[in-house]
């Protein structure tokens, strides 16, 4: 009987050890740490994610943290593990239809969505909250 016990509680211990430790779950999680670009089920999905990477100061500079979905999974500049239900998580919390981008503040609230990526109105948008002038001026 406490050798059955025992022997369930290691096989759900070991199934719950196949997935990522510290896996991102759901992008509510990086709340008050970073802002969010996510990204739907763009057409030119290499192009976006070169765009992306092309600007990485100035979204690191920002505290800013993107999620590009597609049909075939998330690409992103956050290091950590990915959970396999991170793009369902995201699409239940901020519906989002093709082609649509969404800015997301650190306090988690959805501060603008575009149909297209614009960096340029994003920074200028990031820019001029509150927060990042704070920021601003602390770095100077």
């Amino acid at each position: 009987m406490v050798a059955s016990l025992l022997l369930s509680i290691f096989s759900g211990n070991a199934l719950a050890s196949n997935k990522p430790a510290n896996a991102l779950n759901d992008i509510t999680d990086l709340q008050w740490q970073h802002r969010i670009i996510l990204i739907n089920d763009i057409e030119n999905l290499d192009d976006v994610v070169q765009l992306l990477e092309q600007n990485k100061d100035e979204i690191q500079e920002r505290d800013i943290l993107w999620f590009v979905l597609s049909p075939d999974g998330i690409s992103t500049n956050h290091t950590q593990p990915l959970s396999a239900e991170l793009k369902q998580n995201i699409l239940k919390t901020y519906p989002m239809k093709s082609n649509q981008v969404i800015l997301i503040g650190k306090d988690g609230g959805v501060k603008s969505r575009f149909s297209a990526l614009q960096l340029n109105d994003i920074f200028s948008e990031i820019d001029a909250m509150p927060m990042r002038q704070a920021e601003m001026r602390r770095d100077n």
